[in-house]
């Protein structure tokens, strides 16, 4: 009996040890950006943007001296490029807390295939990741500026993102839309602004990728924004109209928005429906128009009615008529109500979607008006 206790206790102790080949922390290199360029050569340009544990003290703020370094390298292929940065490093390479994947203009012109089909076989890649496109940039050049507010640019663009109404795009939302049939891939895009003496960081549009998965063009944030709603994903937004009644501009903070659309195929010809809601207060009114009275709310109504339904279709018409892809999801609207006509219209989609009329209908709803009714800034004789 004591010799079998004797064996189950070591048996115990193997088990309840750590495991003999985990790595440290001070063994690791922590992975938090990674950018992937074109060299002139045809060669890819790697960026790795680590963080320097050393350098951020106990309440995560860090001393004058960087809290991250870049380290790059050339290669073949993505795996190349990951390999020779390895090779400069005396930690191992970790990727598990990585957070965005930064794609100059220029390879992403070229053509992503190749390396997101090296994503979609690693297992050892964060599906979580963002995945951006630097817009005129390159993405080493991005991951070289600073941000004030944050202490490595990398997670700077993914707090940005978090804030902004524009939608993101992981690289398993990406690896989603490259590989279906309802709508074209884009991800949203990070531009660098240099000023006089400093560059700094902001959050663009989209880009639009083909079915090759090459880049295409640019919607800018504003139309990014309109493609949400026809995609009924978005949860917020603020429309500045001018309204010529009341000779200047109000700005509506919406909260609710849908988009229903109905495809309509007669013959050959394919056209759809558009009907777009929503339902938000006024934040800023610079008119002379006395919100109290609901004949001026009406007024409002149809003058945002008229400005949403105007830029909508020039957005849309915009990507009809320069990239031919659709990136409003028309296709699962097909797929969805008319099955067998789809099967047959597949394969030609993008001419037909070239091709296709549209009609936009708006109902948008002044549920608030704020504290008071009166423009606050206009004298009682301009008051209508």
């Amino acid at each position: 009996m004591k010799k079998k206790l004797l064996i189950l206790l070591s048996l115990l102790s193997i088990v309840i040890t750590g495991c003999w080949d985990r790595k440290e922390l001070n063994d690791l290199a922590i992975l938090l950006g990674w950018g992937m360029d074109l060299s002139d050569d045809g060669t890819y340009f790697g960026s790795a943007q680590f963080i320097l544990p050393s350098k951020l003290s106990s309440d995560g703020k860090s001393g004058p001296e960087k809290a991250y370094f870049i380290e790059t390298a050339k290669g073949k292929n993505l795996m190349d490029v990951s390999r020779r940065i390895q090779n400069k490093l005396s930690r191992t390479v970790f990727g598990g807390h990585r957070r965005s994947i930064f794609i100059g203009e220029k390879l992403a012109r070229h053509g992503i295939s190749k390396l997101i089909d090296e994503y979609s076989r690693n297992p050892d890649v964060r599906l979580r990741s963002d995945i951006f496109v630097v817009k005129g940039e390159t993405a080493n050049h991005f991951l070289n500026v600073s941000y004030p507010f944050e202490k490595v640019p990398a997670i700077a663009a993914h707090k940005i993102r978090l804030e902004a109404v524009s939608a993101t795009t992981t690289l398993a939302d990406f690896l989603m839309a490259a590989s279906g049939d309802e709508e074209s891939p884009t991800v949203p895009t990070v531009e660098i602004v240099r000023n006089k003496d400093s560059s700094a960081i902001r959050l663009g549009g989209r880009a639009i990728f083909d079915e090759k998965l090459n880049l295409i063009g640019y919607l800018s944030y504003k139309e990014a924004v309109e493609r949400l709603w026809l995609l009924n994903r978005l949860k917020k937004n603020t429309i500045i109209a001018h309204i010529p009644e009341g000779e200047g501009n109000i700005s509506y903070d919406g909260d609710y928005f849908k988009s229903t659309i109905k495809p309509v195929i007669t013959g050959d010809k394919i056209s759809f429906e558009i009907f777009l809601e929503g339902t938000g207060k006024i934040l800023e009114n610079n008119t002379n128009l006395d919100l109290k009275e609901l004949n001026n709310l009406k007024v409002l109504e149809k003058t945002l009615e008229e400005t949403v339904q105007k830029d909508m279709l020039n957005m849309i018409k915009k990507v009809q008529k320069n990239y031919g892809t659709d990136v409003f999801g028309f296709r699962k609207a097909i797929h969805k109500k008319h099955p067998y006509a789809w099967k047959k219209m597949k394969e030609t989609w993008n001419e037909k979607f070239r091709k296709a009329e549209l009609s936009i209908r708006v109902d948008l709803k002044i549920k608030n008006t704020g504290l008071t009714g009166l423009p606050l800034h206009q004298k009682g004789g301009a008051i209508k």
